[in-house]
Formats: structure tokens, sequence, C-alpha cells
């Protein structure tokens, strides 16, 4: 093996680990705002991380804040849709601490800006590049290796501004994602030495993860990298106990993940609970296999380990040349079960996430785990993570010069920049240089490797940030299609219009005229129409439809005012408000909306869900039931006594 120990001087982890923290968050900071300047006001215009960030979570937070102030949980939201379920939406982050961190640093401003939504994102990022710093030092201490600052800073830039994690800074992908090194770094401590506190570490990681956002993610790591690496690293840690300690080993190993499992069912149980009570009600439960297996990823986007392509799903992969031979020494120069694994996990990771353009995901997409969700494209993720915690290590091999560290690197420097000169888009004169420099300077680390280790630790740390400087210009340049994902905060301006048009505090509006915007949360006025996620009630959805071309669901659902963002035909069948006139947004008014509350004993039983919408499109105000219970409930409104206790609203 190429894994020798360092001299003495060189083992063991940084003397200073709250100092290392503290500048492995520092330089993310500043990675992430220097990479995308535009977020300071750098530029003509103040852009933030849009779609779903700026357009549908930021609103969660103004909602949490909002229900804070008032003394409330937000167990419900009223200002989305008809209403739903908050604590049932995985993506609130209602159980987030992150995200009650950012609320919470909301109440002093008096409110809460859309910048808020951006910190969270920061945060994470911190998170998961303070968790890879803290992986790499503890498989490095494990196999007596001493990775320096440098190669780890490779491994962090990966993940912070590498393709896949850089566009995930407008999705609640981001939030699980940024927890995958951290559940590395639980994972491996607890198997070290099983024990009830290390199981309470593990299971609470575990928790957090599940409930910072989007389970999909967590889901596929504990099946594709976290179950195999459990399994590898069991096994190696028998092998090097004696054959009388193994017995006890494995009695320690059962009780840690016993605890573990007790912990993170406890931190979970609230959300899992909530969430599979709507789940049957929700499109979700609808998925359909051709959701499952769309994807934009094809195998031929394996090439942009080294070479950036011409779209934003060419450009998940890219985290620059040097990052990419990194990643291919670190098991070129060793035998270590853990590299390999990783990698295939990574490759595995990349092989899903082409979906139905490659064949595996179709042989396991009826397996529980793959056929429950959809986006393929989060697969990447895995690779995102397999390349950040395996670039240092490779990178470490080749500036230490042993082994067979002086055949790879050359090798490595000529396959990449070759790789990225006939593959790269349209790459400009500045990335061909930067990337050619990177790849040489590389490829002789292990050549200088003798001479340099005369030298002063800070000549030869020297090299090594030369090359991480080179690496940053590289993906500065070859992902500037993914920063634009940064758009303009969401201007105010139309929705702040329609809802002081409702003077009804307990009737709604309707905002057509900005899809997935999400004014009502932010504006304290119900919604009807709001963000439709996986999750969204089918009945609402047909209800969202109707309303676009019947004035009689508008009236149904309690709108008092409505815009539109397109030509549709229900704008007949409503009056023009006089105060809009002039205005940029034409609001109309709906006459006679029905009360949101109202007692009638005109009960219609109708035979079947549209039989319902149709009635709900053409009548007035009175109860409409459908469905197994519609008869008896029907009896019991019209009888002439105190029915309230019977019906469950």
């Amino acid at each position: 093996m190429s894994d020798a120990a360092p001299p003495a001087a060189e083992q063991g982890p940084s003397p200073r680990p709250r100092r290392a923290y503290a500048l492995v968050a520092l330089f993310t900071v500043v990675l992430a705002l220097a990479f995308h300047p535009e977020s300071l006001g750098w530029g003509e215009t103040w852009k933030l991380p849009g779609w779903d960030a700026t357009r549908v979570f930021w609103a969660d937070l103004v909602f949490m804040r909002r229900s804070l102030l008032e003394g409330a949980f937000p167990l419900w939201n009223p200002y989305d849709r008809a209403g739903y379920a908050f604590a049932a939406e995985p993506q609130s982050g209602l159980f987030d601490p992150i995200t009650w961190l950012v609320v919470v640093v909301s109440l002093p401003l008096g409110s809460c800006p859309s910048w808020l939504i951006a910190l969270k994102a920061l945060l994470y990022y911190v998170l998961g590049a303070t968790g890879v710093h803290a992986f790499v030092e503890q498989q490095a201490r494990l196999r007596k290796l001493r990775v320096p600052p440098w190669a780890t800073a490779v491994g962090i830039m990966i993940y912070v501004v590498g393709g896949r994690m850089d566009k995930l800074k407008d999705q609640s992908g981001l939030w699980p994602s940024a927890w995958a090194p951290w559940l590395l770094v639980a994972l491996a401590w607890a198997l070290q030495r099983p024990s009830w506190r290390r199981g309470v570490g593990l299971g609470l990681v575990g928790g957090l993860a599940l409930l910072s956002g989007y389970p999909p993610i967590p889901v596929r790591l504990a099946i594709l990298m976290l179950g195999p690496l459990a399994l590898l690293w069991i096994v190696e840690r028998m092998r090097l106990l004696a054959a009388g300690e193994r017995r006890g080993y494995l009695l320690d190993l059962g009780r840690m993940f016993a605890v573990s499992l007790l912990v993170f069912a406890g931190l979970v149980a609230a959300q899992v609970l909530a969430t599979a009570q709507v789940l049957p009600m929700t499109m979700r439960a609808e998925l359909e296999i051709g959701q499952v297996l769309a994807s934009q990823i094809e195998p031929r986007h394996a090439l942009g380990l080294f070479a950036p392509g011409a779209s934003k799903v060419s450009m998940l992969l890219y985290s620059g040349v040097v990052a990419g031979m990194g990643v291919l020494a670190a098991v070129a120069t060793s035998r270590d079960a853990t590299r390999w694994l990783l990698l295939a996990s990574g490759v595995l990771g990349f092989l899903l996430a082409c979906g139905g353009n490659a064949p595996l995901l179709p042989l396991l997409a009826d397996l529980p785990g793959f056929r429950s969700f959809r986006i393929t494209g989060h697969f990447v993720v895995l690779s995102a993570v397999a390349c950040a915690v395996l670039a240092p290590f490779g990178l470490e091999a080749l500036a230490r010069g042993q082994g067979s560290s002086k055949v790879v690197a050359p090798v490595l420097a000529a396959l990449g920049a070759a790789v990225f000169f006939r593959f790269a888009h349209e790459p400009t004169a500045a990335a061909r240089v930067v990337v050619l420099l990177g790849a040489a300077l590389v490829g002789v680390m292990p050549f200088l490797a003798r001479a340099l280790a005369a030298r002063p630790p800070w000549q030869r740390a020297a090299l090594g940030w030369t090359v991480v400087g080179l690496l940053a210009v590289d993906v500065f340049l070859g992902n500037r299609g993914v920063a634009e994902i940064l758009q303009p905060p969401p201007d105010e301006t139309r929705p702040a219009m329609l809802a002081a048009a409702v003077r009804d505090p307990d009737m709604r509006m309707a905002d057509f005229s900005w899809a997935d915007n999400r004014p009502g949360p932010r504006t304290g006025v119900r919604d009807l129409v709001g963000a439709r996620p996986a999750l969204t009630d089918r009945h609402y959805m047909e209800v969202y439809e109707d309303g676009q071309r019947h004035a009689g669901v508008l009236r149904a659902m309690g709108v008092e005012r409505a815009a539109f963002g397109r030509r549709a035909p229900v704008r007949r069948r409503l009056r023009r408000n006089p105060e809009a006139e002039g205005m940029a947004t034409e609001i109309y008014e709906v006459p006679d909306p029905w009360p949101r509350v109202f007692f009638t004993t005109e009960v219609d039983v109708r035979a079947s869900d549209e039989a319902a919408r149709e009635a709900l499109r053409e009548g007035g105000p009175r109860a409409i039931v459908f469905g197994a219970d519609a008869q008896s409930l029907a009896a019991l409104t019209r009888s002439s006594e105190p029915a309230f206790e019977a019906l469950a609203l």
C-alpha cells in the first residue's frame, strides 16, 4: 500500500481543532460570496438564490416568524392554497433547528427580508464544509496520515461551489446534503467504540438530517452509502479484534444501534406521522413510473468530472480538473477499501441519476426507496459527497510523492487536461491557461516532494495553495451557468396591491398573476393559489385548475379579489376593481363570495368528485358532500338535533 505513515511530527489531527473549524467556516463564507458577488449587491442588480428559495421557502420563514410573534406553533398554514398542514410538509423545516435560528435572527429586524433565505443556505454550506473537514481529519487520523489544509480546501470547494452543490443553493435538497459528511463522521465514530452515548450521537445526526428538509436525499444516502460503509467498517473492526473480543463488540454494537434507532425515531416521529397522514390524499401518492425515471442526465455527462458541458445539467459533476485528478488519485494510489467503496457509491449515484437514460434505475424502480421519490438528479449528491472526501486524500498522496504517485500524477495530469481541451464547451483562453497550469503543478508534485521536504513548511504549503487558487478560478469560469440561478428578489409591488384590495381578513385573494410566488404567507392574506409541491392535496389541485376558468369556484372558496397573469375566460364573469385602474396588475372583484364559515341545512349530496366540483362552479352557499359517508353526513346535518359533536371537520 502507498499509505505509509509520514514522520511522527506530521501525524495526528490539527493541534487547534476549534480554530481549524472557525477557519473552515470563514473560508466557506468567503468562497460562497466570492463566487456569487451579486448576492452582496455587487453588479447592476442585487440577486439571491431564486426559484424555490425566494419564491417558496422564504414565505415559510415569514409564516414561522408571524406565528412565533403571535405565540402559536405553526402547525397549519391558512395563508397558502386552501390552507394546508404546515407540519406535514417536510420542506418547511418546522422541526429543523437551523431554520428556527434564521427565524429568531429575523425577530429584531422588524420584518423577515428575503436575504434570510440566502443566509439559511450559507449556514448549511458552512455545516457541510465543516463536515468535510471533520471526516477527512477523522479518516486521516485513523490511517496515521496528515492531510494538508490546502488539500482539505479542495474537498470543501467541491462541496460548496462544485456544480452539484452550487446548484442546490436554491433548493431544499441542499439542507440534508449538508448533513451527509457529518453522517459519515458520526457513523465511523460510533462503530469504532460502540456505546450508548455514541448511539445517541448517531441517532441525533441522522434525525437532524431527515428533519432538515428534502427526505429523498438522506434516504438515498442511507441505502447507497451509509449502509455499505457500515458493513465494511464493522468487518474491518472485527478483523482487528481478538477472537474473544468480537462477541462483546457485537453486543455493544447491537445496543448502540438500538439506542440510535430510539433517538432517531423520537426525533422524526412527529414529522413522519404528520406526513404519513396527508400522503394518501396528495399527488405524491399517485407518483407514476415515468416521473420516477425522468431525467435530463445521460451517461455521456460523466465526462463532466473533467470538462464542463454546455448546459446546467452537464455541469453537475464539474468541480475542476484538479479536483477530478484528486478523486482518481485517491483510489489509484491506495487499496483502501473505504476509498473504493466511496468511489463506487459516487459512480452508482451518477448512474441512478441518469434515470431512464441508463439501465440501472429501471431495474430498481419498484424497490422501496427508489419508487417513492422523483427528481433523479439529486442522486448526484452521492457523487458530490464521494468526490469531496476522496479528493483531499488523493492530492495528499501525490504531494507526499511515495509509492506509485510518480506514475499516477503525470498520467492523471495528461488525462484531465486532454479531456478538458477536447470536451469542455467553449472554454475561454483564461480557462485553458488555468487548467493547464493547475494540472501541470499537480502532475509534478510527487517529483518535488523530496526537494520540498527540506524547505520551510510555508514553501510547501504555498505550492498547494497555488493549486487551490488555480482550481477556484477554473471552477468559477467553468460553472458560470450554475450561477444564473441567482435572481433579483421577487417584486413585492403586485402582491402588496392585491393583498391591500382584500378588505375582509376572512376572505381570500387568488393571485394567478405570479405562479409559485406565495404572496399569501408574506402578506398575511389568504391566497388560494400559493405553491403546489408534490404533497399538495389532489382535491385542491382540481379547485386550482377550475378557479382559473369558473368564477363560481372562486366564490365558493371565499375569494374576494383575483389577479391573472394571462388571458383567462373567468375574467368575463368578474368585475374590474375600480380602485385598480392604472395599476400594473389588473385586480378583479369576485361578486358575492361565500363566507369562509357558514351554517346551512342545504346539503347537496353528489355521487362523485366531479359532480361535487360542478356544483361548486354553479351554486350558492350550501354544503356539498360526496363519497362513502355522504348520505350519513347529510342526514346528520339535516337533523333537528345538534350534530356538531358527530362531525369531524
